[in-house]
């Protein structure tokens, strides 16, 4: 008989998904017709070291096969269909299928919810012949999570619990498992949940004016941003040096000083500081560390913010420069140490609660 051999597949971590097609009987009936697996090449019928179904059915055309009995992860096994009638057996053309398949997990419930965690797990149903480096859970506010939030929770193939932490309030969030080994990363199915909602004050939440950015350690103040931008405006105060601090809680009294300092009427300073926003008009402009944290908190929960431009910080660099923040709405912000105090920049409020 002429014959050729289908492409073969591993179908699970020991078994593989083959056949043949059979163009030309060879002038008498084919009686049996399957795949024959080694090793090493050249697989036959007659080596005994060699191994062969019977599963192909006879005749002429296509026929399906299943190879089994493989083990092992990353190992080789060549393939040969072949069909036989009375005058001996024939032999397709060679393929090769390597062992090892993508793991099987699940994902668990998510239960203990509370404001800033959860906990979930998940049970790796086969691992696919290889073994497992990696597991854990992985979560985001978007279906079908693949990035760096995760747990890594150990090697082999046992079930595991996952502590999820880093969250925000009253938000919705998908987890779901994942296994890795030598074949790739494969995922369980997502579990949605919700964070519980504080009584006091939460990141993300809108209040004050704006959206909360930072709850310092009373839970009961923090930091709030504003929803939109202000005018752009320079940031004043070219060549004199003004007492200014890139951190946390520094942002009001900077802004004093840049005004108290400046001559100028227009700077992005003024701007904040002149701002009257749902029903609040002490709001100033955020330190650089401010700044960062508000951008970052916008992103991650997808307020809109930042547009692509500059926005100033009120923290001075030099007599003649200022620290200036360029972020992307896709998650880039870079900060420049040399912007010339004379050049508009954006100017988003902030203020304390």
């Amino acid at each position: 008989p002429v014959l050729g051999t289908s492409p073969t597949a591993m179908s699970s971590s020991s078994t593989a998904s083959s056949g043949g097609y059979v163009s030309n009987e060879g002038g008498s009936p084919v009686t049996a017709r399957g795949v024959c697996w080694s090793t090493s090449q050249s697989p036959a019928l007659d080596d005994p070291a060699d191994a062969c179904s019977a599963d192909g059915g006879t005749g002429a055309g296509h026929f399906t096969s299943t190879v089994t009995g493989l083990g092992g992860c990353g190992i080789v096994y060549y393939v040969r269909a072949y069909a036989t009638n009375s005058t001996g057996t024939g032999y397709g053309n060679e393929v090769t299928v390597s062992t090892g398949m993508l793991p099987t997990v699940t994902t668990d419930p998510v239960t203990a919810i509370g404001f800033y965690g959860a906990t979930s797990g998940g049970t790796i149903t086969d691992p696919g012949g290889c073994p497992i480096t990696q597991k854990g859970v992985v979560w985001g506010m978007t279906p079908s999570p693949t990035g760096s939030t995760r747990t890594t929770d150990g090697t082999g193939d046992a079930p595991f619990v996952s502590a999820i932490s880093g969250l925000y309030a009253n938000r919705t969030y998908y987890a779901r498992a994942y296994a890795t080994s030598s074949t790739g990363t494969a995922y369980g199915p997502d579990q949605v949940f919700t964070t519980a909602t504080p009584s006091t004050p939460y990141v993300g939440q809108a209040y004050g004016g704006g959206i909360v950015v930072h709850v310092d350690g009373t839970g009961l103040h923090g930091l709030v941003a504003a929803t939109v931008d202000q005018a752009s405006a320079p940031w004043g105060c070219y060549g004199a040096s003004i007492p200014t601090s890139a951190a946390l809680g520094a942002g009001a009294t900077n802004t004093a000083a840049i005004i108290a300092g400046c001559s100028e009427s227009n700077t992005a300073a003024k701007v904040a500081d002149d701002l009257s926003l749902n029903g609040y008009d002490d709001w100033f402009l955020p330190s650089k560390d401010e700044l960062t944290l508000a951008a970052r908190t916008f992103l991650e929960l997808g307020f809109g913010w930042p547009a692509y431009d500059n926005y100033w910080s009120s923290t001075e660099s030099g007599p003649y420069t200022a620290f200036r923040m360029y972020a992307t709405p896709t998650g880039s912000i870079a900060w420049y140490d040399y912007q010339n105090k004379t050049q508009g920049c954006r100017v988003r409020a902030a203020r304390v609660f």
